[in-house]
């Protein structure tokens, strides 16, 4: 997905996330600031390697300075918010060699960062000179408890690829980033191909005015690291992939990607996601789009990204959304998904409009181009008004039958007694050639990740959506994983086709195979699998340090946190064996106990269980009165928890709070606060009803009865707040006494004092 920064106004509109990427950018109109020009200074404060300066508080232009060693791949310096996580403010940073920067459009720089009021700034710079880099932080108004950091650690490799990339890499060996490099000249090579060469010779420069001459690529090292990182530097919860396109015309130009290595989603197998569809968008926009991100052609800028990128010559795909679903879309609903929140999808629906306009209509496709390069964004859509019009009955046609035929006619050759590595997303087509004298033949599918089927037939391709029976479908024997196989016996001479298909397009197949063989209970060898990466744990500048996996940490980890994924946390529990009831609360992001929900409290013997928690979520457990005892992070290995001795050793059991005299009916105030804790129990022989207060009138809601306790019988509920009042009454619904609900301390007893 490409995403655009302004400076004024970064508002998320709307996610549109499937495959490759997610976000989408706001349509409120750029508003420029006077930059501010802040004069050097003569002195400047130390920003010491990897060591954060934290607090940052300031009204005016400051100067900091780091001193960068010899042979480092690149110096990442940011400001971002501490971890009380307060407003910024609007700060810009401005990094430069040897010499104090100047802000400003004329100021003098190697890096700027210049994004909108309380968002992070990141600069990084690629093969920094050894030597001293000055930092100025331009306050533009104040910053508010920011945090400065530099490394030359958190990208310890980077290349600069024969295309205009800058790839910074958080663990990438030197191969793999050669191999990157590959696979974006390749990408390069098939968007001149397709729409310089095959659509517009003309449109083989950039964009009048473009800036963005180099697209920078930050790697990092897996899902997790990528999702922290992503939060703390980019302010944002990506995580599948993203582009951002900023200002392409001014001077605080950028074209960035940020990805990573997908090994929790591929079993640690390496596999860079998403990188030639993340490309793409930067190869759009800086030779297809004048401009920066325009949300209402999000239709094209991922349909083509699928199109070029994810799916280039496997229309494997296009097929799949083409008969999935109920739905069949129109040209026209495909053109306007922006305003039906992402419906259809840009991703799939889209790549089937942009599929269908570079096959069938590349003349227009011409035409469509000259109007986005030039801007003239009026004159693009009254051109779609006129696709939607005169195209219709042929889009149908061209999804219907031609992207049939391009399925069909997309099978691979696998020869008996091979294989073949099958790597990618989406599905597959292989054709066996079986001559005569063979009797017995097995196809099969082995090792890597994700989840396939495997479906055979002779003679004609196969697909669950045909009417026609499949002569081999590992979808109907419910196999999970990748080892399915298909034996066929008696076969006649002809050709077998084999279609793979994966249970989730955006999953990545990484390192599998697919083989065929002759023969009874044949087999044929294949690689040794790859070798397996591991899932490193992302470590923030002002991170609070994590606990060991399955062990609880302290109450300082109630802090902000960037790190939440949408994995599932596996087997999470806590068991609470102690004699001191405890209480679980969710930990939000911005570092602050959902106080409002009370997942369990467990008492003596009692465990909580779910399945909806994930990783890098955290779960504080507190005492009855929400004092916090500890904090759960929740990770990929150990999730059961329990709760020690040690940690409820220091609760302190406060008596019963006072049941109030019925001089408490009158109005009240209620708050937002959760009154932690509630619960009432009758100690006496006398049966009690519980009313609520109603808080404007001051009377009790005698027609909510919330329950009659008898000797020994409780009533406790979580959804009470601070502020709230709860009339006891006797059969004759006469006033016995008034609970005044607090924040804390809420385990009221009724006792005989109540009708002395």
């Amino acid at each position: 997905m490409d995403f655009k920064l302004t400076k004024i106004s970064l508002a998320l509109a709307s996610s549109f996330l499937l495959f490759g990427c997610g976000g989408s950018s706001s349509d409120e109109p750029e508003v420029e600031k006077t930059p501010v020009v802040v004069q050097p200074v003569e002195t400047a404060e130390l920003l010491e390697l990897d060591q954060a300066i934290e607090h940052v508080n300031i009204t005016e232009g400051t100067m900091y300075y780091v001193d960068v060693p010899e042979d480092s791949a690149t110096l990442t310096v940011s400001m971002a918010v501490g971890l009380a996580n307060e407003s910024l403010g609007d700060p810009d940073i401005y990094v430069r060699f040897a010499e104090k920067p100047t802000a400003g459009e004329a100021g003098n720089f190697d890096c700027i960062s210049y994004n909108g009021a309380d968002w992070s700034e990141v600069c990084v710079i690629d093969q920094p000179q050894a030597g001293r880099y000055y930092v100025l932080v331009d306050a533009a108004g104040a910053v508010n408890d920011g945090t400065l950091w530099a490394s030359t650690s958190l990208f310890s490799n980077a290349k600069t690829c024969e295309v205009p990339v800058n790839i910074r890499a958080q663990d990438l060996t030197d191969d793999e980033l050669t191999q990157a490099c590959d696979v974006l000249a390749e990408t390069k090579v098939r968007f001149d191909e397709v729409l310089n060469s095959g659509v517009a010779p003309e449109f083989q420069t950039p964009v009048p005015n473009d800036l963005n001459e180099f697209t920078d690529i930050n790697i990092f090292a897996n899902l997790t690291n990528h999702k922290a990182w992503m939060g703390y530097l980019f302010d944002s919860n990506n995580e599948s992939g993203i582009y951002y396109e900023t200002a392409p015309t001014e001077f605080y130009h950028s074209s960035i990607v940020n990805t990573f290595n997908g090994l929790e989603w591929s079993g640690g197998r390496h596999i860079i996601r998403s990188l030639d569809h993340e490309y793409i968008h930067a190869l759009d926009g800086r030779y297809n789009k004048e401009g920066g991100y325009k949300r209402d052609m999000g239709w094209w800028s991922e349909g083509l990204a699928e199109y070029l990128g994810t799916y280039y010559n496997e229309p494997y795909q296009r097929f799949e959304t083409s008969v999935s679903g109920d739905t069949r879309y129109t040209l026209a609903e495909i053109f306007d998904q922006h305003n039906n929140n992402g419906t259809p999808s840009p991703y799939s629906w889209g790549q089937l409009a942009v599929a269908f306009l570079i096959e069938k209509h590349p003349s227009d496709v011409t035409t469509m181009l000259s109007h986005m390069r030039a801007g003239e964004w009026d004159e693009f859509n009254a051109l779609l008004t006129t696709f939607t019009e005169n195209y219709e009955t042929e889009f149908v046609d061209y999804y219907t039958n031609d992207v049939r035929a391009q399925f069909e006619g997309s099978a691979k050759p696998l020869a008996l007694g091979e294989f073949k590595k099958v790597e990618g997303r989406g599905g597959w087509v292989y054709s066996v050639e079986v001559p005569e004298g063979v009797s017995d033949i097995t196809i099969a599918t082995s090792g890597g990740s994700g989840n396939v089927a495997l479906m055979v037939n002779k003679d004609t391709v196969p697909h669950w959506s045909y009417a026609d029976p499949i002569e081999c479908d590992t979808y109907s024997e419910g196999n999970a994983g990748n080892e399915e196989s298909c034996s066929f016996t008696d076969v006649r001479a002809g050709t077998y086709y084999a279609v793979i298909d994966s249970s989730y397009s955006g999953t990545d197949i990484v390192d599998m195979y697919i083989t065929a063989c002759s023969g009874s209970d044949c087999s044929v060898e294949l690689p040794e699998p790859v070798t397996l990466k591991e899932i490193t744990t992302p470590e923030l500048p002002v991170s609070v340090p994590l606990p060991d996996p399955g062990t609880i940490g302290t109450c300082d980890l109630a802090t902000a946190y960037y790190d939440r994924t949408t994995i599932t946390a596996e087997g999470f529990s806590v068991t609470n064996p102690t004699d001191v009831p405890v209480n679980l609360y969710w930990i939000n992001t911005n570092g602050s106990p959902s106080f409002g929900t009370n997942y369990a409290t467990l008492v003596s013997g009692e465990s909580y269980t779910a399945d909806y928690w994930a990783q890098g979520d955290r779960l504080m457990i507190t005492d009855e009165n929400q004092n916090c005892l500890g904090v759960a992070v929740l990770n990929s290995e150990d999730n059961e928890y329990t709760i020690s001795d040690e940690l409820v050793a220091d609760v302190i059991e406060l008596p019963a709070p006072e049941i109030g005299s019925c001089d408490l009916l009158e109005p009240y105030t209620r708050t937002s606060n959760s009154a932690a804790g509630f619960s009432v129990t009758n100690m006496t022989d006398t049966a009690v009803t519980l009313h609520w207060v109603d808080n404007a009138t001051g009377q009790m809601s005698l027609g909510s009865d919330y329950g009659t306790l008898n000797n020994g019988e409780s009533y406790s509920a979580d959804y009470w707040v601070e502020g709230d009042r709860m009339a006891l009454v006797d059969s004759a619904q006469q006033c016995l006494g008034v609970l005044d609900l607090g924040a804390t301390n809420n385990g009221f007893v009724i006792d005989s004092s109540l009708f002395e």
